[in-house]
């Protein structure tokens, strides 16, 4: 059994193809919508994986979300829903369950490559190797140290609490095998983080015998 360990700087998968949507948001350039609807009201918004939420907003890209027609009258939970960027699990099972499919286990092997740093020593300038590891998924690469790790996915939920000064917090889940075997105690997750790579400990690839 491998040590599981997350990797901190994880840029998460589902928002890979997203990331341009996301620039237009921070620049002010997402298209404002015609909506003649003059009580309050909240949004679906639709993510590219088919993931459907309510948001106060009337612009076209949203959270890196769609905007559509449908709304909904607030009410405390769809407040706090669009206040934390929350996604609701049970109304997205299937699409869910589509984003996991392909969701498989793999293996990561570590390469080893060297560039060459240079250094200033009175008047005299020498270069010196400095050795660098990283991972790559071809297992046929010519770099190869022999070392191995097993690559998996996790999710993550969350739940609305209040904190000892009454306010509104949230509550994460540990990372699981399904969000859907939470969504009673964890009913909510993020598009952002509710998918996460995890990595085992290194370990030494075996030797394959040849007859």
């Amino acid at each position: 059994m491998k040590n599981i360990t997350i990797k901190a700087n994880f840029i998460p998968l589902a928002l890979a193809s997203t990331l341009t949507l996301s620039t237009f948001s921070i620049t002010g350039c997402v298209k404002k919508m015609d909506c003649d609807i003059k009580d309050e009201h909240l949004h679906k918004y639709i993510s590219e994986e088919g993931f459907e939420t309510y948001i106060d907003s009337e612009y076209e890209i949203k959270n890196n979300m769609s905007w559509t027609k449908e709304i909904a009258s607030p009410n405390k939970e769809l407040k706090v829903m669009d206040e934390f960027h929350l996604i609701k699990i049970e109304d997205n099972l299937e699409a869910l369950e589509e984003s996991m499919k392909t969701d498989l286990p793999y293996i990561e092997y570590e390469y080893k490559f060297t560039t060459y740093r240079s250094q200033k020593i009175g008047k005299t300038t020498i270069r010196y190797p400095v050795s660098h590891y990283r991972y790559t998924e071809d297992p046929e690469d010519s770099r190869l140290t022999g070392y191995i790790r097993d690559v998996d996915y996790k999710y993550k939920g969350y739940r609305i609490g209040e904190s000892k000064k009454g306010k509104t917090i949230l509550i994460e889940s540990e990372l699981v095998d399904d969000l859907s075997n939470i969504k009673t105690e964890y009913p909510y997750f993020k598009l952002e983080d509710y998918k996460q790579k995890v990595y085992s400990e290194q370990y030494k690839k075996e030797k394959t015998k040849v007859k």
